[in-house]
């Protein structure tokens, strides 16, 4: 399983393991944060951010010597920041790994970077969509398309 909260929303999860934190304190180290929620879930944890912070639990079976698998993904912009967008990221993400279901059985470690890709899709997506100005989730949606045939074809 791959989470996706922002921090606002991770602060709630981890308030219902009994660690208690807030959404400043959450922003301002979100890689720590993600990786102690991973941690307590036992999933793969993808916090959204203008930085996202994938990562999967140091107990993972395919964790070895205790190195933790872990992905960084930059947005281009902030405009994936939007009521709604979050659904299309997990859209984005639960086709990715429905595609891999077969390669995920063999190896799990796929997890982290398949959320890493969706989150990288998720985000150009929001960045081809806005045109330099506000969008709705819809737009993002739209916009993949456009976005996976480039990095296919290499053709804007």
């Amino acid at each position: 399983a791959v989470l996706t909260p922002h921090a606002g929303e991770l602060v709630t999860l981890l308030a219902a393991r009994g660690v208690e934190t807030d959404r400043p304190t959450v922003s301002a180290d979100p890689a720590s944060w993600a990786e102690r929620a991973a941690d307590l879930t036992g999933r793969v944890v993808l916090l959204k951010g203008s930085v996202t912070h994938v990562c999967a639990p140091a107990s993972a079976p395919w964790a070895s010597d205790g190195v933790r698998v872990a992905a960084r993904v930059e947005a281009p912009s902030s405009w994936a920041a939007t009521a709604g967008s979050g659904d299309v990221l997990g859209g984005v993400v639960g086709a990715l790994l429905a595609g891999q279901a077969d390669r995920l059985v063999d190896d799990p470690a796929r997890l982290v970077g398949l959320a890493a890709t969706g989150a990288y899709l998720h985000a150009w997506a929001a960045e081809r969509a806005s045109g330099g100005g506000p969008i709705a989730a819809l737009d993002i949606a739209a916009a993949l398309p456009a976005v996976i045939a480039r990095l296919i074809t290499g053709v804007a």
